[in-house]
This record gives structure tokens, C-alpha cells and sequence, in this order.
């Protein structure tokens, strides 16, 4: 079930990044603006740690963004020495626009489906939020793409869509994947395993 989840989501995302590519934004930019315009203002530090990367990396990101014109910073007035990241009215366009066409490619893509597979698809997006929510309060649940195989592809060749979900955070600075050194931090590990416990707990159990 875990698998099936997590190369649905892969499946889906490739179709949907198609729509991103015309904003002119990185998607781990991308990611990060989503978080800071429904999320914020926001410090580095918790935007960070909002996107599982390492506070150098998301200010690299942020400085990128702000260039844009996207984002920008400001005093945090509950702390003289802190700096939130808010977003400009041009990122909150830019994130908007880009969500809206997304929505309309997968409704588009909706339309195929009976009344009794939308309502599962509702269902099983509802738990996934749920379950997020519990364990990582604010964070927004958002499609991400990874490269490589999963045991679903013999599947996908036969024309059979898969989707997947996936509670792992990894720093985009620092892939290790099929690698001889592979690995993600240790406290990740047992988040991820918690979270799709939880998830296949909840979606076996019908709530």
C-alpha cells in the first residue's frame, strides 16, 4: 500500500510539473514559496526546517527567490535580532497561478473517474493531510518528483497509473540515494516510518 502511494504521487507530479515549468521557478523555490505564502511570515530557521533542509540551503533559496522579487525580509518584531520571510504580492501571484492551473489539469484528469473512485481519492487525500497534520503541525502537504525505478514501474508500462506518498525529509544539498554512502538522518527515518504507519493504519481501518 505504502509503495503503491508514493509512485501514484511520482506518477501524478510528472504530469503536474509540466504545468510549473511555465512560472519560470525552480521547484525546490517553488516549495519553499508555497510554504512561506501560506506559512508565513516565517524565519529561515523554521522554513528550513518546514522543507527538511539546512538552514545555508534555504537561505541560498531564499536569496534566490528575493532576487525574483518573490519574497522578501523583515524584522521580526517579537525578537530585535530575528528576520522572517514574507511574501511579496508578485510571489503570492506567481504561487496562485501556478496552483490554479495545476488544479485544472488534475480536474481535467478527474473527469474520467466514477463517483465511488473520487470518493476514494478524497478519502485517501484526507488522511494524508490528517496524518501530516499530527505529526508535523503547519507543514503543507505539496507533490514532489524523485528520479530513479520503484516496484510499481512494471505497472505504470502497462498503462496502469500509480501515485505515492512518502514521509521522508532529505536535504536537496545532500542526496545520497543508491549510493555507497546512502543514508538520511536517523530521527527522518523514524518520522517517515511512523508516518506511513500511521497513514496505511488509518486508510485499513476505513477513517
Amino acid at each position: 500500500m505504502a509503495d503503491r502511494l508514493h509512485s501514484a504521487a511520482l506518477h501524478l507530479l510528472r504530469r503536474l510539473r509540466i504545468e510549473d515549468d511555465a512560472l519560470g521557478v525552480s521547484p525546490p523555490r517553488l516549495a519553499a514559496l508555497s510554504v512561506v505564502v501560506y506559512a508565513g511570515p516565517i524565519p529561515i530557521g523554521a522554513l528550513a526546517s518546514a522543507e527538511g533542509v539546512a538552514a545555508p540551503t534555504m537561505t541560498r533559496l531564499v536569496d534566490g527567490l528575493e532576487r525574483d522579487g518573490l519574497v522578501r525580509r523583515r524584522r521580526d518584531p517579537s525578537d530585535a535580532r530575528g528576520v522572517l520571510v514574507e511574501a511579496t504580492a508578485a510571489g503570492t501571484r506567481v504561487l496562485t497561478k501556478g496552483r490554479r492551473q495545476r488544479v485544472r489539469t488534475l480536474a481535467e484528469g478527474l473527469t474520467t473517474l466514477s463517483p465511488a473512485e473520487l470518493s476514494e481519492i478524497g478519502r485517501g487525500a484526507e488522511l494524508i493531510e490528517r496524518v501530516t497534520r499530527e505529526l508535523w503541525p503547519g507543514v503543507p502537504v505539496v507533490p514532489m518528483m524523485g528520479t530513479g525505478a520503484t516496484d510499481s514501474q512494471p505497472f505504470r508500462q502497462a498503462g496502469i497509473p500509480m501515485y505515492g506518498v512518502s514521509g521522508l525529509f532529505t536535504d536537496i544539498d545532500d542526496v545520497r540515494t543508491h549510493g555507497k554512502d546512502e543514508r538520511i538522518a536517523a530521527r527522518r527515518l523514524y518520522e517517515g516510518q511512523e508516518f506511513l504507519y500511521r497513514l496505511v493504519k488509518s486508510l485499513a481501518a476505513g477513517r
